[in-house]
């Protein structure tokens, strides 16, 4: 299991969007070495409940004021 207090969003996305319910495997592509290891991070990536529910909080009020995060942009996940 990975766990980290600050992942980059990409990262992080993915492996909220892999917790959700009905949510068999998320589809994610790399165009660098780089990009590949951040997705391999979020296979393993395990959330709390509390992450997961403050995240979700997170992504309604950004989609509501029509935000976006860069996927390289870095993350804390933990309180």
């Amino acid at each position: 299991m990975y766990t980290a207090s600050a992942c980059l969003a990409a990262t992080v996305a993915l492996a909220w969007l892999r917790m959700q319910p009905g949510i068999g495997a998320p589809i994610a592509s790399a165009t660098t070495a780089e990009q590949v290891r951040e997705l391999c991070e979020a296979a393993t990536l395990e959330l709390s409940e509390e992450q997961l529910a403050r995240l979700t909080h997170e992504i309604i009020d950004l989609a509501k004021n029509d935000h976006h995060v860069a996927p390289e942009t870095p993350v804390k996940i933990d309180s």
